[in-house]
């Protein structure tokens, strides 16, 4: 069984690295109009500890957002439309809105937003390999498929016809 605090750190860690989506999209397309201006300079001090250039750096630190970026639109295909929809709104737009405002945007019920958000982001969290999110994911999804007497259905577009987790 898993503890909720596992459940809600695995959750945080997830928000957390959805909430950054769209900054480290826009840091790599920054990158990319600055890469025609000669900006770093190597660094040849003994004292330096790091990387041999600030050039190296940037590339591994560039890559690294890049992979990040390509697992979660990737994972966001393992979503429902509404689950995607949800994720979208709710990490990716700037104005960072409450998950009250998501159900305007959507027109879907605060009561659909709370059975769509965690399965939601433990898809996701499991997706990019997050520690224990698997677990936690399986056990939430086999309490639905309990409360649902046995019965799972991935034919449902309506968040609506799903039950509390």
């Amino acid at each position: 069984m898993v503890w909720k605090e596992t459940v809600k750190d695995v959750m945080r860690e997830t928000e957390l690295t959805l909430y950054q989506y769209p900054v480290w999209k826009m840091s790599i397309e920054n990158q990319k109009i600055a890469a025609n201006i000669p900006l770093y300079k190597e660094r040849t001090s003994p004292a330096y500890t790091g990387y041999p250039s600030t050039t190296e750096r940037m590339a591994i630190e560039k890559v690294t957002k890049e992979i990040k970026i390509q697992q979660i639109e990737k994972s966001l295909e393992i979503l429902t439309e509404w689950e995607r929809q949800y994720i979208e709104e709710k990490y990716f737009n700037p104005r960072h809105p409450s998950d009250y405002e998501v159900c305007e945007e959507l027109g879907i019920s605060r009561r659909t937003i709370t059975r769509l958000k965690t399965p939601a982001i433990l898809k996701v969290a499991t997706a990019l390999n997050i520690p224990k999110a698997e677990e936690c994911l399986t056990e939430i999804m086999m309490k639905k498929w309990a409360i649902q007497g046995g019965h799972h259905d991935q034919t449902r577009e309506n968040p609506s016809d799903l039950r509390t987790v």
